[in-house]
């Protein structure tokens, strides 16, 4: 990432993926919030990670975070573009965990 949007990520308020697609942080926390989208309201999942938010209408991400608790960290990963978009969740304390317990 170059030094300007290395800025932009650090200063903005909302959470942007890396160039990699990847979001990595603390889970603060999700809620249904209604939102305006050219000129039509929808339903939208407001996730809370590192103190920052993004927004998803995926049901498959929504479904996946139901697993995540809060203060947990969790790395999502984004795949595709527009109606193509994928999402894959990893609970990272609880894979150290898992492997801790196989030890």
């Amino acid at each position: 990432m170059g030094e300007g949007k290395d800025y932009a990520k650090r200063n903005s308020r909302f959470l942007q993926f890396d160039d990699d697609g990847i979001i990595e942080g603390i889970f603060g926390g999700m809620k249904a919030v209604v939102k305006d989208s050219f000129g039509e309201e929808k339903e939208v999942m407001r996730y809370k990670i590192e103190g920052k938010t993004f927004d998803s209408m995926s049901g498959s991400l929504a479904t996946q975070m139901d697993d995540v608790r809060i203060n947990e960290r969790v790395r999502i990963t984004r795949k595709g573009k527009g109606a193509e978009t994928t999402y894959l969740v990893e609970n990272l304390d609880r894979v150290v965990q898992e492997n801790v317990d196989k030890a």
